[in-house]
């Protein structure tokens, strides 16, 4: 059955009449899902039927609930991501290495991100981390722009893919040019054409290393005996591709959504110069409460139910990572900003199961040293209004996208 208005609170708050029509109908790609909204519709989602449906797109079910998710990303065998974690599917797009596929073929991609992305080789390039962050941090304060997201919050990662890659810090423009695409345009020429500039790039540089090894990344997989071949062009592309995507891009909004809530809550920053054992616990929630990625779709592979709600072979869901992190059933006092939860780390923002996220390691040593170099400075404030991105990009992603910020004392 599709949702309706009865499945949802009847209380109205003044001017959710979006987010009551959104929560009724939900649409992933509706572009009145702005950031406020969405924390709305979360709500009224939450307050109403466990795994309610929606008409959008030819229908899908909505997966709200923590232990729901949960169940969901744990067993793939009932809901593939292989069908693609995206919907709409975009018209000439491959699958996505490794994300979308299932099963062995999954745990064997997902082995040659772990070469680079496993935690000891994370601890390996912390010194890295911790130069770049400085460089970055002295150019922002010593720079006219006081934009904090593109002058930080998207270099610190942009840079680290790059050097993890082997393109080097200097590609950065590059990689952004792309992803700035990729988010905007998803689904549009545009994007292909931004998808064929980058292969043309990565190309470039394996043919590079073909020819030259290094000890990089990208020679690595080149040389990589994969089930007894080589990896073909296509997989080593598909491969570069997904590492920048969502190498950096996430990294980057939860970043600049984490800082957008310490600048506004000064209280916070106090509590980190005073006591920087706190920082591990406010990397945590506001992964938890500001997760870039809202949502990844799942197939059901043979009729199922899911907290007593009928599932049909072939029918469609969408995990709702957001609203998940914010159930009141699994996480106390949930809407709060909390550093001190017992188990900091009980969130979704990363997924669970097999498809946890590959890099959440190192997107985690990224936050947290941004945080630890942040606490020998002065204190951020704002100098300008701070902007959201205007709805899910891709119908996936949210985050603070402009975020005016300056050093007290520095003008």
């Amino acid at each position: 059955m599709y949702s309706d208005t009865k499945m949802y609170s009847d209380t109205k708050m003044d001017g959710d009449v979006d987010a009551e029509r959104l929560a009724a109908n939900f649409d992933h790609l509706d572009e009145k899902l702005g950031d406020e909204v969405l924390n709305q519709v979360y709500r009224r989602l939450l307050a109403g039927c466990p795994v309610a449906k929606t008409a959008a797109h030819d229908g899908f079910a909505l997966v709200t609930r923590y232990a729901d998710v949960v169940e969901v990303e744990k067993d793939c065998t009932r809901f593939s991501s292989a069908q693609g974690v995206i919907h709409p599917p975009h018209p000439g797009r491959d699958p996505s290495i490794p994300i979308e596929f299932d099963g062995p073929a999954h745990i064997a991609y997902r082995k040659l991100f772990m070469e680079v992305l496993s935690a000891p080789r994370v601890r390996g390039i912390v010194p890295y981390l911790r130069d770049l962050t400085e460089r970055v941090l002295d150019a922002f304060a010593e720079g006219t722009d006081d934009d904090f997201v593109q002058k930080v919050a998207v270099q610190i990662p942009v840079r680290a893919v790059g050097r993890l890659l082997g393109f080097g810090e200097a590609a950065n423009e590059q990689l952004q040019a792309f992803a700035a695409t990729v988010l905007e345009h998803a689904g549009t020429p545009a994007m292909l054409e931004a998808m064929r500039e980058l292969d043309a790039l990565a190309s470039t540089h394996l043919s590079q290393r073909r020819a030259r090894p290094r000890d990089d990344y990208l020679t690595t997989l080149v040389q990589t005996d994969f089930g007894g071949r080589p990896l073909t062009e296509d997989e080593l592309r598909n491969i570069v591709r997904s590492f920048v995507f969502a190498g950096f891009e996430t990294t980057a909004r939860s970043i600049a959504s984490l800082v957008h809530h310490l600048v506004t809550h000064p209280e916070l920053q106090a509590r980190m110069r005073s006591d920087p054992a706190s920082i591990e616990g406010i990397v945590e929630e506001g992964l938890r409460l500001f997760p870039p990625v809202h949502t990844m779709f799942r197939t059901v592979t043979a009729p199922t139910t899911l907290h007593d709600t009928s599932l049909a072979e072939g029918e469609r869901l969408v995990l709702l990572y957001a609203a998940a992190n914010r159930d009141p059933e699994q996480f106390e006092d949930a809407e709060t900003f909390r550093p001190d939860r017992a188990n900091p780390r009980q969130h979704l923002a990363f997924g669970i199961g097999p498809h946890y996220c590959a890099g959440a390691t190192l997107a985690r040593a990224e936050i947290r040293i941004l945080l630890e170099a942040l606490i020998a400075r002065p204190p951020l404030e704002l100098v300008g209004t701070p902007r959201h991105l205007p709805r899910l990009m891709m119908g996936q992603m949210m985050g603070v996208d402009h975020l005016p910020l300056r050093f007290q004392g520095e003008h």
